[in-house]
């Protein structure tokens, strides 16, 4: 599930009920994930991965090519559906394999049987469940690195949404119905515009309902080399 955040078989991560609170590691990804689902049933939602790895790969590129003397207009299209359920079948693996934890304390690795009736499609999202991306209110910076955080019911550890940070932008799976939707971001955006000056380069998100058609808008501002310097010394040396 992970292997479109990794290099060489390994990824940067951080957030694990094993790490120190305030570490990153370079650890293999078969390490941090379980398989939740039956061989058919994981064969099938193989697809997802590749939608996954083309939207991380798309933002790195989009944010190269902006270096570039002469950067062009680009715009990829890509199936909210599938990148949705990555979400989700990544979320299942890193609680079935014990990769959540509270307060350092590893949480429940029961699957709930809503995650993964979603997941082989025997039912629908409940209104307001699914993908929200994060509206940015400061400066992003593009890194590979893969972020993962959970976040719990304070009395029963159970796993209400997940925050995924991928090459800088970040993304929630929210599991329950929020009190406050927009505070997660927006819902199912259609599109995602990365800008430098007059040029725009475009990922739009197909959903089947029309009605998801919201946009948001990351202005690139500059480039720098080595780790993002918003990280803290430690994440910087990690």
């Amino acid at each position: 599930m992970l292997a479109t955040v990794e290099s060489n078989g390994t990824s940067k991560i951080t957030g694990l009920p094993w790490q120190d609170r305030r570490t990153f590691s370079v650890i293999g990804t078969k390490r941090l994930v379980s398989k939740v689902l039956c061989k058919r049933h994981n064969e099938a939602l193989s697809p997802l991965d590749a939608e996954a790895g083309r939207l991380i790969g798309t933002i790195g590129h989009y944010d190269r090519g902006f270096n570039q003397e002469k950067p062009g207009a680009e715009i990829t299209v890509m199936c909210g559906e599938e990148l949705e359920k990555w979400m989700l079948k990544t979320t299942c693996g890193m609680v079935a394999a014990g990769q959540t934890a509270r307060d350092g304390t590893s949480l429940n690795s029961d699957i709930p049987e809503a995650w993964v009736s979603i997941l082989s499609g025997q039912t629908r999202w409940p209104a307001l469940w699914g993908l929200y991306v994060a509206v940015p209110t400061d400066v992003v910076y593009h890194s590979v690195s893969f972020s993962f955080r959970p976040f719990t019911h304070p009395k029963t550890g159970q796993v209400l949404a997940t925050e995924m940070i991928l090459n800088g932008v970040t993304f929630y799976l929210v599991l329950g119905q929020p009190d406050a939707p927009s505070g997660w971001g927006i819902y199912r955006p259609r599109t995602l515009v990365f800008e430098q000056s007059a040029v725009e380069k475009f990922i739009e998100i197909s959903w089947r309902d029309s009605r998801f058609s919201e946009y948001i808008r990351f202005s690139r501002v500059g480039k720098y080399d080595g780790p993002p310097p918003d990280w803290p010394l430690w994440a910087q040396e990690g």
